[in-house]
């Protein structure tokens, strides 16, 4: 087994004593490649049950190597329930996803472990669920179910050009409050000038080159012409009728049509890199050009309910999965 250099990041989501020992330590790791699949972990740590704030972290896995180890540093107030997302990221596309709602157990620092497993790789699962060795599971942890953390000592700080880790992020205090650490409401100063960043699609649609954007279909809905060109996008189209879209120029696509009756189909061309879940769909089909690399996740019959019609090499993976242009998750 290769020895790997755990690092550290501590983020305190309440302001108080900072004496107290209480911690949940969130270790993240993933059988996933770096840079091939994945370049980037982000945390999310919604503390807005007990008073805190929502505080995002990012980390480039070029030059950080995995596991990462997150100290969430409790500082006064309720003991829970928080929520703890690690995202395992292909540029600014979410590869991997795994989730715990939890709560601070007094005076220990508890160990939590989110393996970002490539069993999870496109899957979705409900709410109230985050994906585990390919399964959806319950994200509620019990209390009393986590081990001790004995190795913060050990730990060296990731130097991020981000305020000290020990600032306090909460509405409470002073001191750095929310500065540089705050996630923005939906689209707050994250769209750039000139782009649609959110956009219901039952009309023709397109996200240009440069823009990050959201690209949505209601639940029923007929979308037929979703298009991505030089973006990174995120396709929201799980229920809907009938869908069809192209992601070209070098776009980053990731398109959730979890449900959907048809697909009719998706193009990924130009360079771009497309991801599709078609689980639970009808009818779906996504065109992968010899430039474009895609993958394709259907639980149907393939050649028939799904196909991936690849312009290149073609390979069958594990877990309802088939990848044209790039290797097996």
């Amino acid at each position: 087994m290769v020895d790997r250099r755990a690092w550290a990041i501590a983020i305190a989501i309440l302001v108080g004593c900072r004496n107290d020992p209480t911690r949940i330590v969130v270790i993240a790791d993933s059988d996933l490649p770096v840079p091939e699949s994945i370049d980037g972990v982000r945390f999310v740590v919604d503390a807005r049950d007990i008073g805190g704030d929502v505080v995002t972290r990012e980390v480039d896995l070029t030059t950080t190597p995995l596991p990462l180890v997150l100290p969430v540093v409790h500082d006064g107030g309720p003991h829970g329930p928080v929520t703890i997302e690690a995202h395992a990221l292909d540029g600014t596309a979410a590869i991997v996803s795994r989730a715990a709602r939890l709560a601070f157990s007094p005076s220990r620092s508890i160990a939590l472990h989110l393996v970002l497993s490539s069993s999870c790789a496109m899957r979705q699962c409900d709410a109230s669920q985050t994906c585990v060795d390919g399964a959806c599971a319950p994200i509620d942890v019990a209390d009393g179910a986590l081990p001790e953390w004995t190795g913060r000592d050990a730990l060296t700080p990731i130097t991020m050009g981000e305020p000290d880790a020990s600032t306090p992020i909460g509405p409470m205090g002073d001191a750095g409050a929310g500065d540089a650490w705050t996630a923005p409401p939906a689209d707050a100063g994250q769209c750039a000038a000139g782009c649609a960043c959110r956009q219901t699609c039952d009309s023709a649609c397109t996200c240009s080159e440069g823009c990050d954007c959201t690209l949505s279909c209601p639940g029923g809905g007929d979308c037929q012409d979703m298009r991505c060109d030089g973006a990174d996008c995120r396709y929201e189209v799980r229920g809907a009728s009938n869908v069809k879209g192209r992601c070209e120029h070098g776009a980053r696509c990731t398109i959730d049509a979890v449900g959907v009756s048809n697909v009719l189909p998706f193009e990924c061309r130009d360079t771009s890199r497309c991801d599709l879940d078609c689980s639970g769909t009808s009818n779906c089909e996504l065109r992968c050009d010899g430039s474009a690399s895609c993958l394709l996740r259907c639980d149907g019959e393939w050649g028939e309910d799904c196909v991936l019609a690849c312009n290149g090499t073609q390979t069958r993976c594990a877990d309802d999965l088939v990848v044209c242009n790039r290797a097996c998750p």
